[in-house]
């Protein structure tokens, strides 16, 4: 029975830690795109089965691979992940999404948590077991190249087949999957051949997958260029250190430029090659051909790879493995080769069948060293049997790392030890990978400052490998931020202090500083001080691991009165409101409020039991102010401690001041008013007027009055700006003046006649008239003045000049065109066209005129009498034009209105001014809107209006003159003084304030109160207090009330003053001392309680209205009492302690799967004390804070938590469980290619439901790239639960590598009739049923099993045609089997004597001596020995060798050695009778015979040869080495190979030079891989002796002088033209100062150009392969017309023994 054996690691996915909090249920799962299963897959002849190894509580991923892990769960907010092991991730789908980037740790973790509703909390978390990734790696042949991006690029020709050999590694578990892909096909062998069918370029994708579902890849561009195929005659897989021989079929070329990987060559430059096929580590060898020399239009290497059985070959796998593990040992596959493995050690390992021959499969189980070896054979070519290099594998016990716990709390201290003893080094890694700490010793002590994921390794050089310890360092919870509760206590007193943790994973701890041993835990507590009072610290800890946070300091004070703050002394004045605001310490502090004497001021408000009042001072009728008054303020707090604290009031009053004014003034008379108050101050007294805006201030104001009429003057005296000022009020008449408007007519000069008045008329200064009227004396200046004779004696005066000269205006004459009263309508009609200007003789009292200018009329606006004059004056065409327009004006009208507040009725005075001699009119008196008509007669001046019907309000009084057209009109205000109302409560308890106020309420009105105490006060809604002195059977009140009239009302009314009900000392207390748990009702009592009472409670829960009061949490309590019948109040308050409740609450997933494990938390506290139970298990109960239990049957269960603390306090939660059943498997089948040899498979869902694969795919497909078991399962979408697994089986395709293909020449007498196969399949399938086929006679054998003898018939072509299940059927490559020309002559041995090896004259010689024995039966004649590889024969002897049947001959042989890149010489001996040779093959160990070392070898330059060179091809370098202490050089090679040409022989010190050629695609990967290039030489150092060295050249050196056009990609439709290249290269040589040739290309003669003719001392014309074609010495010409059309090297040799290599290209 044969097994292929996988590591198997069955995944469980966990719901993990997952919360919620009780009552309310929250389910949540953590889903992913990558799920696996690790298969042990054994086959037998029943069939394949399980066999399971172990399995694990974590799932798994791929080191380096991204999952998209997903948390399902219902209603989820806020999703907050924790993830280790992850070079990195991201969120994404609103953070519901987690993808992660896994590192390359052994583990991983993730754990998400998400907030469910307000409050709920769920987490789910899942550990990640990460394999191993395999490394997809490959070589090809031809060989890639990289280009600067790091990318893998095959450039070949159309035709050309690509051979790539999987070289990929897996360390733990095994690669089960190959895939080779392009758009011309797939593959799933492990080794993958390639022959494109078209042009252009392509992307092959190379894959490997593990059974984990692991998979890594890598990717080729190949660029395919024009149609050319490298075809050689028959090869195929060889045997080492053999001589082969190719021709070649296709392509034809001018020159052959060979390359060969793995060997050496003869038949440079030819078709026909041989190659000595050494012994490649690889296992293969390559043969290349330069196709640009060659006639294609595609210049690539041509390269075919040939498979070599080597002996002593490598057997990769690691040589040091751990107790435990599985690793695959590996040989080359070579077909038909039967391998044999062996150890030496079984006791410390289990074998097992690696599913090839050529693999061998360990598990190591105990420690020690193991040395492992194999031999192999392939008895078709007569190869071996060989032995791989034995290889020895040490096996270290394995260590562990252990901790009491993975995670920790910032600041926490971890102990870690290993399960061993010894010391070991220790290192302390961040999430970042980075080193932060490192020790030796038995055990890691080290605290974790910071939070994060932290790695910790242990190693020792004993032990296997590093082994690492994952630790989860979780953030301590953030400090809190806020709490509730106050920030004072009284000494005694208990606090009742709130908070809320920031997560739900949070419960809190209360501990105060004094006293840390007295802690609470809970959202809501009681502190209860004894005689100190101090701070409270509270932390956040987390319910799981106890992480504490940084303690937040709720502060708390002994609460101590604040400092009142009151001056001792307030200045203010009577009626002014004066604010007292102490420190609000309510509820803690009750606050009253006193005043003495109480008649002197009040609080102002009706409360005077507040920290904040407002204290309304009254004018005192019994006091001369200023006088003091005391406020008195009794303060308690900490239930019953008393204060009382006296601050006083100065309190000034304002008098008034006394006014002196003239009762009747002069209209613009200058007159002087007075006020004189208690101050001389200016800005004490405001004065103000009603005929302006305009305010005065000063003891004394200077004005003119400028209209008649009443004049109401205010005076306002404040000499302290805080008190109100005392207002002063009269009035004053202005009487009008007599105008003296002095007017022109005819010879006389006139004013307006006043009766009662006299007149004085001056000319020039002298008295010259005493009337109204004065005779015009000429020109100069008349003045009258015009004097009342009735007091007050008004006066006016006005001048008058008439100019000297004579007027040149001309006189026009304006008319009047309208006239109404003392309005007048004036105009002009001539001069036309003029602008005229418009003026008045007076303007007195306001009169004008308007327009003034521009316009022919104007009207005029007189107020005062008289003759006046409207003048216009204009000019046109520089004449002027002036004229004037008598207007005698005899009525200006004007009223003035008075309100007689006795009477009610409005006094309407005539006031109009009337000429002397005026017949005054009549005069009508109306009021708008209303009916009311009266008439004044002369010589009446006044009426009264009767205002009882008229409502409040603004009247318009109008009177009119009879039908003069002269009317005037005032407007009034009206307000009556209504029915008033006091509003005030009979009785009125002591000390108490009460609001005085009155009904209406208008700000117009001022309102005066006398209290009957000696103290009165203004205004409306105002308050005052009656003292314990006034217990008289009352007191009375009176009110007085005006209105802006000046009107006034006036009520009283009396009040009884009442002692205070509840006492001097009210007070409120607890009825029992005992506390209890929050909730039980503790009763306060308020003492003393009189019937009727009404009470307030703090705070209201529920509200109460009686003297007792059941609290029910910690606090301060408060009672304000009121007393309805005479307004008392009073104010208690008290503290309350409780004992603090715990905090009761289930955090746990409430959903389940059958089989998972319930766990629940339910830690708030470390005190408490935990009881589950429950309903459905009757007899359950269990301790502590969780809870875990696995129900043994799907359903609902019902748990309750009961938590109590020390204080007999409990609390319970109570939380419903669902328990789901495990859904069925899925159905799943083929749908699609089943094929393994065609990948991928698919497979797939048959409902389309979506699968998690085994191989990692999740959906309703999966694409497998490995035969074997294939298995899946869905999470059920509702429940979260993971269903029975489902399974397909995938048939594995026949392994052709294990199948002899290719082409091999025999000799009939060779023919080998059987081929054995090995591992051709890795089972023992009943469906085996294969043909093998010969061409033409069809199948000849049917393969049953799985290392089949197939039968050979004759030479001709094999192949095997394997259908390997239904519908699976695949053909292997051909084998060929060729009759060889000669055949080997039979029964010949040597027997090889001690060669003998000596150096002269710089030439390397051997002598061979040989004992060949013939045991045929027919005699031998070897008339031709030759050598094909490692030098030339000198002599033979004997020679021609007769050897007779049954005889044996000695012969001698001497040789010169010449290709030292080898290390191995061929005879063949030909006996041209029989038709038959032999070979013999002579390991040469020449470097016994030299000298290792040249001395003085260290320099060496190199240059790119650009024209030599081809893009992505081939690359030529020209190297310089000196040699100084050598004389000639012998051979010349490198590794890779090859050296071209090179010359060294001249003068002693040698200089050598050469021409190298390196395959790009080789040097661009060993530039990656940093492998340098080699070239050896041997070299004469004395003339007799050799010596042998070496000079390795980095390769990054010969890379970066590459051009960066020979490194960029082209267009692969554009051939190289060989011709045009040339040109252009020789164009650029040209430009610089190197040499070149001229002409090129060229027909005939050729001059070097660039070396001075006399300095060229040799040219040597070469074959691209090297060989020597022509020469010439001496001569800086040569001619080139006998050398075939070609490409060709010409070598240049200075006589200062300088080497160039140019290139010639012949025409």
């Amino acid at each position: 029975m044969k097994k292929f054996l996988f590591l198997l690691i069955l995944s469980l996915t966990l719901c993990g830690l997952t919360n919620v909090y009780a009552q309310s249920g929250c389910g949540i799962y953590i889903n992913s795109d990558f799920e696996s299963e690790c298969l042990l897959t054994d086959y037998n002849a029943c069939g394949p089965y399980y066999l399971e190894l172990e399995s694990d509580d974590c799932i798994l991923a791929c080191k380096r691979g991204t999952v998209r892990y997903t948390a399902e769960c219902d209603n989820a907010s806020q999703y907050s992940w924790v993830i280790s092991g992850a070079s990195n991730y991201y969120l994404t789908n609103q953070g519901k999404t987690a993808v992660v980037t896994w590192g390359s740790g052994l583990t991983g973790n993730i754990s998400v948590s998400v907030v469910v509703g307000d409050t709920n909390t769920c987490s789910a978390e899942m550990c990640i077991l990460l394999m191993d990734s395999p490394d997809a790696e490959s070589s090809s042949v031809p060989s890639f190249y990289y280009t600067q991006d790091g990318e893998k690029v095959i450039e070949i020709c159309l035709g050309e087949t690509i051979d790539f050999v999987d070289m990929s590694s897996a360390v733990r578990t095994p690669i089960t999957g190959y895939y080779w892909e392009s758009m011309f096909g797939a593959s799933s062998t492990q080794n993958h051949s390639l022959t494109p069918l078209a042009e252009g370029e392509f992307e092959l994708v190379h894959c490997v997958r593990n059974e984990c579902g692991c998979e890594d890849c890598e990717n080729y561009r190949i660029i395919v260029r024009a149609p050319v195929e490298l075809e050689l005659s028959c090869y195929g897989t060889v045997c080492e250190n053999t001589t082969a021989s190719y021709s070649v079929i296709n392509p034809q070329c001018d020159r052959y430029m060979w390359n060969v990987e793995g060997g050496s060559l003869e038949g440079q430059g030819t078709p026909d090659i041989t190659v000595h096929w050494g012994s490649p580590a690889s296992g293969y060898g390559v043969i290349s051909l330069d196709a640009s020399m060659c006639e294609t239009e595609c210049n690539s290497l041509l390269s075919i790879q040939i498979p070599i059985i080597i002996n002593n070959a490598e057997i990769s796998g690691p040589e040091t493995v751990c107790v435990g593990e599985m690793q695959i040992y590996e040989l080359p596959r070579w077909g038909s080769t039967e391998y044999t493995w062996w150890n030496d050690n079984s006791s410390c390992l289990n074998v097992y069948d690696g599913g090839s021959p050529n693999q061998y499969m360990l598990e190591f189980t105990h420690t020690g060293p193991v040395t492992i070896g194999a031999k192999y054979i392939c008895k078709f070519l007569n190869c071996g049997y060989f032995m791989a290099a034995q290889k020895t594998i040490i096996v270290k016990d394995t260590m562990s790392i252990h901790s009491d716990k993975d995670t920790y709390c910032k600041g926490d201290t971890g102990v870690f030890y290993t399960t061993h003893t010894n010391p070991v080094q220790w290192s302390v890694y961040n999430q970042n990978n980075q080193l932060i700490y490192s020790s030796n010793a038995v055990t890691l002590s080290y605290t974790f400052t910071s939070a994060g994921k932290f790695k910790i390794t242990a190693s020792h050089s004993d032990y296997c490998k590093v082994v690492e310890y994952h630790v989860t360092v979780l953030d301590n919870p953030p400090a809190l931020t806020s709490t509730t509760g106050d920030h004072t206590a009284c000494p005694g007193g208990s606090i009742l202090l709130e908070a809320t943790p920031t997560h739900p994973r949070y419960y809190l701890v209360w501990e105060p500083v004094c006293n840390p041993t007295s802690s609470e835990e809970g959202n809501e507590v009681t502190i209860t001080f004894n005689n100190g009072v101090c701070d409270v610290a509270v932390y956040q800890v987390d319910n799981e691991y106890n992480c504490r946070s940084e303690a937040f300091i709720h502060e708390v004070d002994t609460f101590h009165l604040l400092p009142h703050g009151l001056p001792a002394i307030t200045t203010t004045c009577a009626g002014s409101t004066v604010q007292f605001n102490v420190p609000d310490q309510s509820p803690n502090v009750t606050y009253e409020w006193t005043i003495s004497p109480a008649n002197a001021a009040s609080i102002d408000s009706s409360d005077h039991l507040l920290p904040s009042v407002g204290i309304l001072t009254n004018h005192l009728t019994n006091v001369t102010p200023p006088y003091l008054v005391d406020v008195k303020l009794k303060r308690t707090y900490c239930s019953g401690l008393q204060v009382y604290e006296t601050v006083q009031i100065l309190v000034e009053d304002v008098p008034k001041p006394i006014l002196n004014c003239p009762d009747t003034v002069c209209e613009d008379e200058l007159v002087t008013l007075t006020a004189s108050g208690n101050t001389t101050v200016a800005s004490h007294y405001q004065w103000s007027f009603s005929d302006t805006l305009q305010t005065f201030q000063g003891t004394s104001v200077s004005r003119r009055f400028h209209h008649s009429g009443y004049v109401y003057v205010t005076v306002t005296y404040q000499p302290n700006p805080d008190c109100d000022p005392a207002i002063v009020l009269d009035t004053i008449w202005v009487n009008s003046k007599p105008y003296a408007d002095i007017t022109q007519n005819g010879g006389n000069l006139q004013v307006q006649y006043y009766p009662n008045a006299s007149y004085v008329w001056t000319y020039n200064g002298n008295v010259v008239s005493q009337t109204s009227v004065c005779s015009d004396m000429g020109a100069g200046t008349y003045c009258c003045t015009i004097t009342s004779n009735v007091a007050p004696y008004c006066t006016d005066s006005d001048c008058y000049t008439i100019p000297i000269g004579t007027d040149t205006c001309i006189t026009i004459y304006p008319a009047i065109s309208n006239r109404t009263c003392n309005d007048v309508t004036v105009s002009v009609s001539y001069p036309m066209g003029a602008q005229y200007s418009w003026s008045l003789s007076t303007y007195a009292n306001g009169s004008y005129c308007s327009p003034t200018q521009a316009s022919n009329s104007t009207t005029a606006h007189f107020n005062v009498l008289g003759e006046h004059y409207v003048k216009v004056y204009a000019e046109l065409n520089g004449q002027c034009y002036k004229g004037s327009r008598q207007v005698p004006v005899d009525c200006v009208p004007e009223i003035a209105l008075s309100y007689d507040c006795n009477n009610h009725n409005i006094i309407v005075q005539d006031i109009s001014q009337y000429r002397s001699g005026y017949s005054i009119p009549a005069r009508t008196v109306t009021v708008d809107g209303e009916s009311f008509t009266a008439t004044i007669y002369s010589p009446q001046m006044s009426v009264s209006i009767p205002a009882t019907t008229l409502s409040n309000g603004t009247y318009t009084i109008n009177m009119s003159f009879g039908n003069t057209g002269c009317e005037c009109s005032k407007d009034i205000t009206i307000e009556h003084i209504p029915q008033i109302s006091i509003n005030i409560p009979a009785n009125m308890c002591v000390n108490t304030p009460f609001q005085f106020s009155a009904t209406p309420n208008n700000n117009h009105f001022q309102y005066y109160w006398d209290f009957g105490d000696f103290s009165y006060n203004t205004g409306n809604n105002i308050f005052h207090t009656y003292t314990a002195n006034a217990l008289s059977p009352g007191r009375t009140v009176t009110l007085i009330v005006k209105n802006q009239l000046g009107c006034t009302a006036t009520l009283s009314q009396n009040v009884n003053v009442c002692s205070n009900v509840f006492g001097t000392q009210p007070s409120l207390s607890a009825q029992s001392s005992i506390p209890v748990c929050p909730g039980i009702p503790q009763t306060l009592q308020f003492n003393p309680h009189p019937h009727n009472s009404v009470y307030t409670w703090l705070p209201i829960n529920p509200p109460y209205n009686y003297y007792e009061y059941e609290a029910l949490n910690t606090g301060d309590y408060s009672v304000e009492a009121y007393y309805p019948t005479g307004g008392c109040r009073a104010k208690a308050t008290c503290n309350v302690g409780f004992l603090t409740e715990p905090w009761a609450r289930i955090i746990g997933n409430t959903e389940y799967c059958l089989g998972e494990t319930v766990n629940l938390n339910g830690n708030t506290g470390a005190n408490n004390t935990y009881t589950w139970t429950i309903a459905e298990l009757p007899g359950f109960t269990s301790t502590g804070p969780t809870l875990s239990f696995t129900p043994s049957q799907p359903g609902t269960y019902t748990v309750t938590l009961t938590v109590s603390n020390q204080g007999n306090c409990s609390a319970t939660a109570t939380c419903t469980l669902t328990v789901n059943p495990r859904p069925a498997a899925p159905s799943i089948a083929f749908s699609g290619n089943h094929c393994i040899h065609t990948p991928p498979v698919e497979v797939s869902s048959t409902t389309g439901q979506s699968l998690f694969w085994s191989n990692g795919y999740h959906g309703t497909t999966a694409y497998s790239y490995s035969d074997g078991y294939l298995t899946a399962h869905y999470v059920d979408p509702s429940t979260g639960c993971r269903s029975y697994d489902a399974q397909i089986f995938i048939e594995p395709a026949p392994d052709f590598d294990a199948l002899l293909t290719g082409c091999y020449r025999m000799c009939p007498e060779q023919f080998q009739y059987d081929l054995p196969i090995y591992g051709i399949y890795p089972y023992l399938s009943g469906y085996l049923n294969w043909d093998w086929i010969y061409q033409p006679l069809g199948s000849i054998y049917t393969v049953v099993d799985q290392d089949p003898l197939l039968p050979l018939i004759d030479f001709g072509s094999y192949y095997l045609d394997a259908t390997y299940t239904a519908g699976c059927t695949v053909e292997s490559p051909e084998l060929f089997i060729d009759k060889d020309e000669i055949c080997p002559c039979d029964s010949v041995s040597f027997k090889p004597h001690q060669p003998v090896c000596w150096v002269d004259g710089c030439k390397m010689h051997y002598s061979f001596n040989y004992t060949i024995c013939n045991d045929g039966s027919q005699p031998l004649n070897f008339d031709d020995i030759r050598a094909i590889m490692g030098g030339h024969i000198l002599s033979a002897n004997p020679s021609p060798l007769y050897i007779a049947p049954g005889d044996c001959e000695d012969i001698d042989i001497e040789i010169a050695y010449t290709d030292f890149s080898s290390s191995s010489f061929e005879f063949i001996f030909i006996d041209h009778s029989r038709n038959c040779e032999v070979k013999y093959v002579e390991n040469i160990d020449w470097q016994s015979c030299v000298e290792e070392g040249c001395e003085g070898v260290s320099d060496y330059s190199t240059e790119f040869f650009y024209e030599f060179s081809t893009s992505h091809e081939s690359s030529y370098y020209q190297f310089h080495i000196p040699l100084p202490a050598a004389q000639s050089v012998l051979s010349v090679w490198s590794k890779p190979s090859q050296v071209i040409d090179f010359t060294g022989n001249g003068s002693y010190p040698v200089e050598l030079d050469g021409l190298l050629m390196l395959d790009y695609g080789l040097l661009s990967q060993m530039f990656v891989n940093d492998q340098p290039i080699c070239i050896y030489f041997i070299a004469c150092i004395d003339g007799e002796n050799l010596c042998y060295d070496s000079i390795c050249i980095p390769p990054h050196i010969l890379w970066e002088q590459i051009p960066d056009d020979l490194r960029q990609l082209v267009d692969p439709t554009m051939a190289d033209n060989d011709s045009t290249r040339s040109l252009r290269v020789n164009m650029d040589v040209q430009q610089g100062d190197k040499p070149y040739l001229a002409p090129n290309p060229a027909h005939d003669e050729v001059t070097v150009m660039g070396i001075a003719p006399e300095e060229v001392a040799e040219i040597t014309i070469l074959t691209m392969q090297g060989g020597q074609v022509a020469d010439s010495r001496n001569d800086y010409r040569f001619n080139v017309s006998r050398l075939a059309k070609a490409t060709y090297i010409v070598r240049v040799v200075t006589t200062d023994r300088r080497v160039h290599y140019l290139k010639l290209v012949k025409q």
